[in-house]
């Protein structure tokens, strides 16, 4: 394990390593917990294409959980895989970085694309996950989708590279509180890092290519939190109602905001996810609330 640097989140440094897992190199960020809290680490995993620094303002509302983060394989500062994995290679990944970082038992959050991946993560490693926080995501091919003419947008991975033209697109593309909201656009195009090559967004669309939760996600245990936005043009809240049908043990909360909840209402959505994680008995929640 190599030291990187840090990352400074509210006077609580993250620290930055290199680890060494399944022969790659993945770039690996930690905030150790600074109270007496003793519940297991959050193993977060982010969007398609989201580097860890994307994930940053986020992660400073969680005041004092320990939190784990890792940019993907041909992500930020990771490597790139020689091959294309699927969602269960990366499930195995997680599972070991996990292990290599000290830690039996994580709570994984994902968001949208990695949403998909922790609930695989959770299905392959249910000795690993103990609680489950799912965000604007879905149960994979059988998605209930949003307008073409944005999935189209979206689709482009031209914003992976060009600001000008992500910064067009994205109060539409990601809806909510983007909308029409330049100034939030900016902070969050700022923390983007462009991928490697063009060959590392099509190895991400092979891992999810004819992915589907749907076969086993009434036997997922893990108490699970669903977070959608009423406003996603993505991924419209009728996916979350699946995933909430499907998942046994859950409880779903909706906010007034788009795709991106977890960066424009990071405040509200951190308080929910703190309260979840830390309660003895985390479900039922408030039902369907608007935030």
């Amino acid at each position: 394990m190599s030291c990187e640097n840090t990352l400074m989140s509210r006077g609580n440094a993250m620290q930055i390593t290199d680890e060494a897992v399944c022969g790659l190199r993945i770039r690996t960020a930690q905030r150790a917990a600074n109270n007496n809290h003793t519940q297991p680490p959050l193993l977060i995993f982010g969007g398609f294409g989201a580097n860890i620094e994307l994930q940053m303002p986020f992660i400073e509302t969680l005041h004092g959980i320990r939190t784990i983060i890792f940019d993907l394989p041909g992500v930020g500062g990771s490597s790139r895989s020689l091959l294309p994995m699927t969602f269960a290679d990366l499930a195995e990944l997680s599972a070991r970085l996990l292990r290599r970082m000290g830690c039996e038992q994580a709570d994984a959050l994902g968001m949208s694309w990695g949403g998909a991946l922790a609930q695989e993560f959770a299905y392959r490693h249910p000795q690993h996950c103990r609680r489950l926080v799912l965000a604007s995501t879905c149960s994979g091919r059988w998605i209930i989708p949003g307008e073409l003419s944005l999935l189209l947008k979206l689709a482009n991975p031209r914003r992976y590279w060009d600001r000008n033209y992500l910064k067009s697109i994205a109060g539409e593309i990601y809806g909510g509180r983007l909308r029409g909201n330049p100034d939030l656009v900016e902070q969050y195009i700022a923390l983007l890092r462009p991928l490697h090559s063009p060959l590392d967004y099509f190895w991400q669309l092979y891992a999810s290519a004819g992915w589907t939760s749907a076969p086993w996600l009434r036997q997922l245990r893990q108490p699970t939190l669903i977070l959608s936005g009423t406003e996603d043009p993505i991924l419209p809240r009728e996916n979350a109602c699946v995933l909430h049908e499907q998942i046994a043990n859950s409880e779903l909360v909706e906010f007034d905001d788009g795709h991106l909840l977890l960066f424009a209402s990071r405040e509200e959505a951190a308080q929910l996810i703190r309260n979840f994680l830390r309660a003895e008995n985390p479900l039922p929640l408030a039902r369907d609330c608007n935030l």
